[in-house]
């Protein structure tokens, strides 16, 4: 009777340590020697094998349910009546190949639903570090965006820096000229100022002297 322990290539002693090294050394082994067919079966046979053998309560009952086939009497049934061989032998072959060829299809349907999930592992895992890096190249962008933020600002300083000592003479001489010409303007006032209280003077020497020619009966001469 072959036992998951035929599987692994492992005696019943075996220690757990061993159970993994066997597993691994059989999933190894895959693919060096016979069809992809053969290596799926094989392969479910493995995980199979390993998820019980690899698990020590799995491994308790599996044990136990060995013994009991051991140990199980065998009961021998003689019957005087000749028995048809042949067509029991040729329905029991064609159960047999029945129930064969239904378990090799089950072994491939769990096969291919397997693979069918390992891809779409496969494929969530490449999406996740897709994004992953998508996310690692915005923060980039974000760096270098504040770098240049950064760099820009400093230039503008350092030219603000250079262009100072141009301001400063700008606003020296703009406010030169403004105080030349508050000067100039003061200057106009004053000769303005001047020239109405020389008015106001010859205007008053003049009614002065209207006033003093009317006193004395002078004829008033106009010029």
């Amino acid at each position: 009777m072959r036992t998951l322990y035929d599987v692994l290539g492992l005696s019943r002693s075996a220690s757990t340590a061993q159970v993994e090294t066997a597993y691994r050394t059989a999933l190894a082994e895959l693919g060096k020697t016979g069809t992809d067919a053969d290596d799926m079966i094989r392969a479910k046979a493995i995980g199979e094998a390993y998820s019980i053998l690899g698990s020590p309560t799995r491994r308790e009952a599996y044990d136990a349910r060995l013994r009991h086939k051991e140990t199980a009497p065998v009961t021998i049934v003689v019957e005087e009546k000749r028995t048809p061989w042949l067509p029991i032998i040729a329905l029991a072959v064609v159960l047999v190949a029945a129930l064969t060829y239904y378990k090799v299809q089950a072994q491939r349907t769990a096969a291919a639903a397997a693979a069918v999930e390992a891809i779409t592992a496969a494929a969530a895992a490449a999406e996740a570090a897709r994004l992953q890096e998508a996310v690692e190249s915005r923060q980039a962008q974000q760096v270098l965006n504040e770098r240049r933020r950064a760099e820009e600002q400093r230039r503008r300083e350092i030219a603000m820096a250079r262009m100072e000592p141009r301001v400063v003479y700008v606003e020296r001489e703009t406010e030169s000229i403004s105080a030349e010409r508050r000067r100039e303007q003061t200057l106009e006032r004053i000769k303005a100022e001047q020239r109405n209280e020389e008015m106001l003077a010859r205007q008053r020497i003049h009614e002065q002297t209207i006033g003093m020619q009317r006193a004395l009966d002078i004829p008033i001469v106009k010029h």
